[in-house]
């Protein structure tokens, strides 16, 4: 059968109309992704209570400039709590706190998504475990409720010189929490452009020390991942509340 005379310019203006359909498309998606809107902290994270229960706050710290760049926010705090049941130099008595703030899909896109295996890696540590779990807190206040189930991921490293630590975290992106940076960065990626922001919580225990400079910080983490895990439910127990307080909605 032949074919008719036409088909081939059917074919190249079909050809044609799809192209620019996808480049009109693309120059649509691109306006869409670039959209700077985005939602303030209800609270700046500086008014995150420096008591949750038996934890109280000792120490804080503050990146280098250059790694706020690399940050891309300039809404973090990292701040250390000290488990005042336990004594001064008890192992694992201290607790590294490290929340950031990213709102606005010009600033997530730009920055891309910030997680310990990206962060602790890129200087210089090395991997040791990573596995994604649910944890359950309990309520500090003992009212009866039932707990609050949150995933949690958790990564196992060492840096040179250095014994293990455990780090335990996870995301509120638009007050939802989730565990895994893949499925942030695809969940920004074909969501919301507008209103559109996303929260890291970190939790890193260990045993509280003093730098050269005698600022509090982590002399020890938690090598044994059932005894971090512990520690970091046991924290988030009371802290969660008032730490998802400060983003809009405060999680749910």
């Amino acid at each position: 059968m032949k074919k008719p005379p036409h088909l081939p310019m059917i074919i190249a203006a079909a050809l044609l109309a799809v192209a620019v359909a996808v480049l009109y498309g693309s120059k649509k998606v691109r306006q869409n992704l670039v959209s700077s809107d985005g939602i303030p902290l209800a609270r700046s994270l500086t008014q995150i209570p420096e008591r949750f229960g038996p934890y109280e706050k000792v120490g804080e710290e503050s990146l280098p400039e250059n790694i706020v760049k690399q940050l891309g926010t300039t809404d973090y705090i990292i701040w250390y709590y000290r488990d005042t049941r336990l004594p001064p130099g008890a192992a694992g008595n201290g607790i590294r706190l490290h929340i950031g703030y990213w709102s606005g899909t010009r600033q997530i896109l730009s920055t891309g998504v910030h997680y310990p295996e990206l962060c602790y890696t890129g200087g210089g540590a090395k991997t040791m475990e990573m596995r994604t779990c649910q944890i359950f807190l309990g309520n500090p206040d003992d009212s009866g409720a039932a707990p609050l189930s949150i995933p949690l991921r958790i990564f196992q490293f060492y840096g040179e010189n250095a014994p293990p630590r455990t780090v335990g975290y996870y995301f509120l992106l638009n007050g939802r929490r989730i565990a895994s940076a893949n499925y942030l960065r695809l969940a920004t990626f074909l969501g919301p452009t507008r209103n559109l922001y996303y929260s890291k919580v970190e939790v890193m225990p260990g045993t509280l020390g003093t730098d050269q400079d005698g600022a509090t910080r982590l002399a020890l983490g938690v090598s044994e991942q059932g005894e971090a895990l512990r520690v970091i439910q046991e924290f988030l127990t009371q802290a969660q509340p008032g730490i998802e307080a400060m983003f809009p909605g405060g999680g749910r």
